[in-house]
């Protein structure tokens, strides 16, 4: 494996990264500790610590937006849902113990209701001959 592989989708040279050493008032730190010791109850050990506390902080940005990653991630996403969907419906209507049950719910019939009627101008366009007909188209 060769060593300047770049496996990033984003241009890495571009990353910049600096440190800083600030001095932090109050900073010196001191731990005073008592250990009792179950095996023994007449010893302790009594752990006096001293030292200087280091914080670390990490600022800057991380990351860039691209649009078109965006619009990947999205319609994979919805692709999931559906087919999630799909897989659902297909083992509750096929496949699962209650599925007439499951069937019932998930298909409703509708009652169809008589067509509207056509108006008048229509009707008598189509039924009037062809002189009818483009007077009415003019």
């Amino acid at each position: 494996m060769r060593a300047d592989n770049n496996f990033f989708s984003i241009d890495t040279s571009k990353v910049e990264y600096r440190y800083t050493v600030d001095h932090v008032k109050e900073s010196e730190y001191k731990g005073y500790e008592i250990i009792q010791e179950a095996a023994s109850p007449a010893s302790r050990t009594e752990n006096n610590r001293h030292g200087i506390r280091l914080i670390f902080r990490q600022v800057g940005e991380v990351g860039i937006f691209d649009m078109q990653t965006l619009l990947v991630n999205a319609v994979v996403a919805v692709g999931l849902l559906g087919g999630a969907t799909a897989l659902v419906d297909v083992l509750m209507v096929y496949v699962l113990p209650q599925k007439v049950r499951y069937k019932e719910a998930k298909e409703e019939e509708v009652a169809v209701l008589a067509a509207p009627q056509r108006k008048d101008s229509v009707q008598a366009a189509e039924g009037g001959g062809p002189a009818l007909k483009e007077a009415l188209l003019s």
